[in-house]
């Protein structure tokens, strides 16, 4: 343990520090002692390199709390070399002593406990000024990037010398990773937060020892025997439950992740619904709102109409000059008093007579009504929607009600930012009129309670889920399901036999399929009779995606498979999600003789004198995850036939590049992923070539990924070896291979690697990979991306236009069958098992490419007394809202059909 003060470095008589008062400082020197014993990793660094003084040299400007264990970090700095500035990134959380006790050892330091933001932003300012001049710094110490951005904004000449950032909270890296988005970031930046040693320790262990610290000496309250809800199960929620618990607390927790709502019930807590359930059957609840953008609330609230705003602005349809004075959402000031980033649910009963009703929600910005059996009703039907991004607007949509009675109702509304405001209403010959609005007689009632009806309380499976059953839960309300008059049907097939369970007011509804479900769009269709007098006949449908492929492909979860089996059209189909979908570039030949014996559908063939391919767009799941997330483990797979091999001959005069063909493509110069043939042999017909995959990370975090080779005369390149790896094809054979990235997941650590496997072999591996992150220069399949040539010579706009602009370059000409990219790295054995499933011959199937559709309803419309649907693709009815839905005979559009007929519910797909 060392107790001596640091070595000084600035003369305390010059003052360049400011405290609260610098008679603490022998307090603070007994406190910091004490917190030595506790930072054992620092001492050792002490102990280890203090005669070598590693850090002399460094100039480092600080900004992080300013306590006890923080000036053990800064006097470490000092006595390994370090010139040091301070001030605290938080202007409650100082402690005067600690604050004290570094001034006095001669340190610069600005911070006291209890700053305005005005004082907080000017002690910032005097560790970045020093005798009035900015200091020559080289290092920046960040906690909340507000010492960055006043560098980058007020003084950035001196980024010139600032070497790196270190960045230690989310709100910072935030900051940082905006910034660098806007291209303002000028200096490379280390995202500390998300190290192990400070998430897995600090997020779950932090929690547990101060939550209830700081609620008791905030509050002085006991709270022993009172109630929290914890909102997540993750590190920080697992040591708020443990801190809360600890006091005595009632704890629940509510948690969307299946994983971590598991782990919650297995340590014992109990697991609900943030949802506020309120017995008396409250009109409207607004049951979400962040207060001082660090926690939220559930406070049903009492009002008469849905007629909000938040920042006087008498926006909207109903407003003070209407005659309608607007009110403030309840309970909800925003995220730090403002009108953004705010949400609300409300629930009501409304009162719906038989036949059509325009309802309309005037939002900034998003919204979604759904109405149901029950508001908690899982497949409860969305009648009106927006998705965010516009001003004070109208959205107006028909509903059509078949019986007239009390129909729950749910408006979810949120705003993003630039004012806020929402209202519900009604529109009776031209008029609108408020939701509610007991003064007006035309207006539709909404109601605290009503007899409740059962509703869908679960269902299986979701889309994109390979599974071997239908099931469905329902919860009784007042009135009670006769379990005698259950069935379940599939694609208008009834299902049987059933398993009919109960457990208290819940009954378990499950099919058992022999085998999984034939890919494609299914409409599970569960019918029951509801013990009313007189007793009703309810239908509930799950309309959902079973995914397309092999079954031993599909087990594995690729959040992409192209089957290649479409026959005609432009869409190349994914066939587990309607998302992801590629298109064909200049009508390569589909419906070729399949690859993978145990596939049922064909393949694709692609020339390469006719420029095909295939584009995918940017999405989530491939490239571009919101908030610049990395990936760890990655997996591309696929079926190839190579036709005519690229040769060994240059692909274009002045550069000394081989003929080669693009098979996938994911990236840029600085990241991404490559699969390509590259020539051989020389001559018009090469029987052979060499199939490469490529990977490079060098943008972010730990770069990795060198070129190959490293290339003097462009200038480009990394003194990292490559991470490649390559195998020998022959022309006209098939092959099963697939690419494992399985990155390191902690930044400096190069232990990553990416294997190579090729009908069932491994025939490469090679490490040095770390993550691969975000990037937004394209996918492409059978061809260029149009952003890169080849990570093994960086080639770009800026070094060689003409190459980079030579579209007819690099097409891949051959076969290609089952193509799927997965966000997982697969293992030796799971990889031997697709080449295994593929070589199993099933029934070849043509035109089983994937599913997908183009169909939609454009409007509904009355016209002369008929209801007038303008559609594309095949019009679908059915008598209630819920299915099930039969092709309507001869229907085009637009589509015309009297009120009263007995279908009165259309779908087209």
């Amino acid at each position: 343990m060392s107790t001596a003060a640091a070595t000084p470095i600035n003369d305390v008589a010059k003052n360049d520090y400011k405290v609260a008062d610098i008679s603490l400082a022998d307090f603070g020197r007994r406190e910091i002692t004490l917190a030595e014993a506790e930072m054992p990793a620092l001492m050792t660094l002490r102990k280890k390199y203090a005669a070598e003084r590693p850090l002399a040299g460094a100039k480092i400007i600080g900004c992080i709390h300013m306590t006890v264990q923080t000036a053990v970090l800064i006097e470490t700095l000092v006595e390994l070399g370090a010139e040091v500035r301070w001030s605290s990134c938080n202007i409650f959380s100082t402690q005067d002593h600690a604050a004290a006790c570094i001034a006095a050892s001669g340190i610069a330091v600005y911070a006291w406990k209890g700053q305005t933001n005005e004082e907080g932003e000017w002690c910032i300012e005097q560790t970045i000024l020093k005798d009035g001049k900015p200091w020559d710094c080289n290092m920046i110490l960040d906690d909340g990037g507000d010492l960055t951005g006043m560098i980058h904004t007020k003084y950035p000449e001196m980024l010139a010398k600032i070497h790196g950032i270190t960045e230690e909270t989310t709100t910072g890296v935030h900051r940082l990773m905006e910034m660098m988005e806007a291209g303002e970031l000028k200096v490379p930046a280390i995202n500390v937060n998300d190290s192990v040693t400070k998430s897995k320790n600090d997020n779950k262990y932090g929690c547990r020892h101060s939550l209830n610290d700081g609620i008791k000496r905030g509050t002085d309250m006991l709270l022993s025997g009172k109630k929290a809800l914890v909102i997540g199960y993750g590190d920080v929620g697992k040591g708020s439950v443990q801190s809360l618990s600890q006091e005595g607390m009632i704890v629940k927790v509510a948690e969307i992740d299946p994983i971590c709502a598991m782990q919650a019930c297995m340590d014992g807590y109990e697991v609900v619904s943030p949802y506020y359930s309120d017995a008396d059957g409250v009109p409207y609840l607004n049951e979400a709102g962040p207060i001082n953008a660090t926690s939220w609330e559930f406070s049903p609230v009492d009002i008469a109409v849905v007629n909000l705003e938040q920042d006087g602005a008498a926006a909207g349809n109903f407003n003070e000059n209407t005659g309608f004075a607007d009110d403030f959402i309840p309970n909800i000031p925003g995220i730090n008093d403002s009108t953004d980033g705010i949400a609300a649910e409300f629930l009501t009963y409304l009162e719906l007579s038989e036949g059509f009703h325009t309802l309309g929600v005037n939002s900034d910005d998003g919204f979604d009504v759904t109405i149901g059996p029950d508001s908690r009703d899982l497949l409860a039907s969305s009648v009106g929607s927006f998705n965010g991004g516009r001003g004070s607007s109208d959205t107006l949509f028909e509903v059509y009600v078949e019986e007239g009675g009390f129909y729950p109702t749910r408006l979810l509304w949120f705003e993003g930012t630039g004012g806020a405001n929402v209202e519900f209403f009604s529109v009776v010959n031209g008029q609108k009129i408020l939701i509610n609005d007991r003064d007006n007689p035309n207006a539709i009632k909404a109601y605290k309670s009503a007899k409740t009806r059962p509703y869908i309380s679960g269902f299986g499976p979701s889309s994109g889920e390979l599974s071997d059953q239908i099931s469905f839960s329902i919860t009784n309300g007042d009135t009670k399901v006769d379990q005698s008059s259950i069935s379940l049907s599939l694609d208008g097939a009834s299902l049987a036999p059933l398993a009919i369970t109960t457990d208290g007011d819940t009954i378990e509804v499950t099919y058992q399929n022999n085998g999984f479900l034939a890919g494609g769009d299914h409409e599970a269709v569960l019918t029951y009779v509801e013990s009313s007098t007189p007793p009703v006949t309810r239908s509930v449908s799950n309309v959902f995606q079973s995914p397309s492929g092999m079954s031993g492909v599909l087990t594995d979860g690729p959040f992409a498979y192209y089957q290649f089996g479409e026959i005609s059209g432009s869409a190349a189909l994914n066939g587990v999600a309607d998302v992801n979908q590629g298109t064909y570039q200049n009508g390569p030949q589909l419906g070729e003789e399949r690859l993978a014996a145990g596939a049922a559908s064909s393949s694709v063939l692609f020339d390469r004198s006719q420029g095909h391919g295939i584009i995918i767009p940017n999405h989530n799941d491939i490239n571009n995850w919101s908030g610049n997330p990395a990936w760890s483990e990655k997996t591309v797979e696929f079926w190839f036939k190579p036709r005519n091999l690229p040769s060994s001959e240059l692909a274009m005069e002045g550069w000394d590049i081989s003929q080669r063909q693009v098979i996938y493509e994911q990236g840029g110069a600085t990241r991404g992923i490559n699969v390509y043939l590259e020539g051989t042999q020389s001559g018009d017909n090469p029987q052979q070539a060499e199939l490469w995959f490529n990977m490079v990370n060098r943008a972010e975090a730990t770069p990795w990924g060198g070129v190959l080779p490293y290339n003097d005369a462009v200038g480009y390149g990394t003194d990292r070896d490559a991470i490649a790896i390559h195998t020998t094809v022959k022309a006209n054979e098939v092959y099963h291979v697939v690419l494992v990235y399985a990155g390191a997941r902690e930044d400096g650590d190069l232990s990553g690697t990416l294997t190579g496997y090729i009908n069932g072999e491994r025939f490469g591996v090679v490490e040095g990979a770390n993550k691969l992150f975000n990037h937004t220069d394209g996918i492409a399949i059978g061809r260029r991306n149009n952003e890169v040539s080849f990570h093994d010579l960086i080639v770009n706009s800026v070094s060689s236009p003409e190459l980079f602009n030579s579209s007819e370059l690099f097409h891949y000409d051959g076969w290609l069958d089952e193509f799927a990219l997965y966000n997982v790295a697969l293992s030796e054995a799971q990889a031997k098992a697709h080449y295994d499933a593929g070589m199993t011959e099933v029934p070849f199937t043509p035109g089983t490419g994937g599913v997908g559709g183009d169909g939609q309803i454009n409007s509904i419309a009355l016209s002369d007394g008929s209801v007038v649907i303008e559609f594309e693709g095949t019009l679908k009815s059915a008598s209630g809202v819920t299915g099930p839905y039969a092709p309507v005979a001869g229907a085009t559009s637009p589509y015309s059909v009297a009120p009263d007929q007995s279908a009165q519910f259309y779908i087209a797909e």
